[in-house]
């Protein structure tokens, strides 16, 4: 097993920074690709990280030294489901109610970038040291945001550290991002930090990666994002399945450490915090003094986990409702409504107007039907597979639990998974990536372990 598992990521003894140049030189596609899910925490425009991504690509056709895909017979099934899926769901393009306004041409182009975007992946998944790369940068600039986005959002932007839920405000320019996509993108990388630290073979690694996963957790923790935390649970739970108790015990507790130092010490500080604001010696916006005067009046703050349960279903189940009502017939419960059919409410059928569905998995039955559902869970099958393959087998015990936490995290969240550009745009680090990521390293070392046998 040993002459096919390189080190892991903290073991490197080339800087990441050089590691990158020779990696972009090499394989420009891959190295686009490989670079997207940083750019999804500091974009100014989302359109930003899809003109990255095709213009690697052009310069990969231009180098011509890169083979855009290849692949061996471990990894055709997983390739396949995918061209399938990807196939049916855009099928959806030219049948259906044509409900939603859009641009044709920015849709193909949106689409076509995702297939740069996987095949970049794949063709970087062949080899480890550029996935450690990838996700060295990942859990790095996603802890460089949150360090920033705690002070300034609460700190200088005076909001309430209980009441109001912690956004990236390194997106868009400083207006912020979603809290949620927020606590998404900062759940992905907390579970990668966790499961890196798991398999890291330097004290010195293991401490950084635990560290970043706690802090990042922490983060996570002040969206009151129950999404991402579901996801932080499901890669605990993949571990679990797949690793012995003496590595995932130690994730476990870090886990329940970081979620009680917020639930517990967080309203102390808010409170002290929210003392000094009435006094006037912390400026803050208006609502959150009239918050502080509402809390300052109790005598037990309120915790966070309260305002999380406070929330119920968000609205979600009702929306879910109406969309499946929308579904007549066996035509559209076979095929799916169409691509471009509405996927949203108006203030008259929901008390709040939702802009996309708030669930890939949902949104893939409702656009394209069983056909389309049954497709994506064969190549949930297929992918997973792999995944606890490597993990089983300790050769790279971290996709498994990353698309546990991208699975978990869009079953009450995301657009779609056949575009790059959605609402969210988070589906493609928490479900593609994972999932290609794991097939074709597998496939990879497969095919390497039987030509070594021969």
């Amino acid at each position: 097993m040993s002459a096919v598992s390189p080190p892991a990521p903290s073991s490197s003894s080339v800087s990441w920074w050089r590691e990158g140049v020779e990696f972009a030189r090499r394989q420009p596609l891959a190295f686009g690709a490989a670079t997207f899910p940083m750019l999804l925490f500091v974009r100014p425009w989302d359109w930003i990280a899809l003109l990255w991504v095709f213009g690697w690509a052009l310069i990969s056709l231009w180098s011509g030294r890169e083979t855009w895909f290849e692949t061996n017979r471990h990894g055709r099934a997983a390739a396949g489901l995918t061209a399938a899926f990807l196939a049916w769901m855009w099928a959806g393009f030219f049948y259906g109610a044509q409900e939603t306004p859009t641009d044709y041409g920015f849709t193909f182009l949106n689409a076509f970038i995702l297939i740069l975007l996987l095949s970049g992946w794949w063709r970087a998944a062949m080899r480890r040291s550029r996935l450690d790369w990838a996700l060295r940068g990942v859990i790095t600039i996603a802890v460089l945001t949150a360090a920033v986005s705690i002070p300034v959002h609460y700190l200088f932007r005076g909001h309430d550290l209980v009441l109001e839920r912690l956004e990236n405000v390194a997106v868009y320019q400083g207006a912020g991002l979603y809290s949620v996509n927020s606590a998404l993108l900062w759940g992905f990388a907390a579970a990668a930090a966790l499961t890196g630290c798991a398999q890291a073979t330097t004290r010195r690694g293991a401490v950084w990666l635990a560290s970043a996963a706690a802090f990042l957790i922490v983060a996570v923790c002040l969206t009151q994002t129950r999404g991402a935390l579901l996801g932080l649970g499901a890669a605990l739970l993949a571990m679990i399945l797949t690793r012995p108790f003496r590595v995932w015990a130690p994730a476990a507790v870090l886990v329940a450490a970081s979620c009680w130092m917020v639930q517990f010490s967080v309203p102390r500080v808010a409170a002290s915090a929210q003392w000094l604001a009435l006094r006037g010696e912390v400026p803050v916006h208006a609502p959150a003094l009239e918050a502080a005067a509402v809390l300052a009046a109790k005598e037990v703050p309120l915790l966070p986990a309260q305002m999380m349960l406070s929330r119920a279903d968000g609205g979600r189940l009702p929306l879910y409702k109406i969309l499946l009502e929308r579904m007549k017939g066996p035509v559209e419960i076979v095929a799916g409504r169409g691509f471009f059919a509405r996927d949203t409410t108006t203030a008259a059928e929901l008390h709040w107007a939702p802009t996309h569905p708030h669930g890939a998995f949902l949104s893939t039955y409702y656009h394209g039907g069983i056909i389309g559902l049954s497709i994506l869970l064969a190549l949930l099958w297929k992918t997973a597979g792999p995944a606890a393959w490597l993990a089983l087998r300790g050769l790279d015990a971290r996709w498994f639990p990353l698309l546990a936490t991208g699975c978990a995290g869009l079953l009450f969240d995301g657009q779609t998974l056949a575009l790059v550009g959605t609402i969210p745009m988070t589906e493609t680090l928490l479900f593609w990536i994972p999932a290609i990521a794991a097939a074709a390293h597998a496939a990879g070392i497969r095919e390497r372990m039987e030509a070594a046998a021969v």
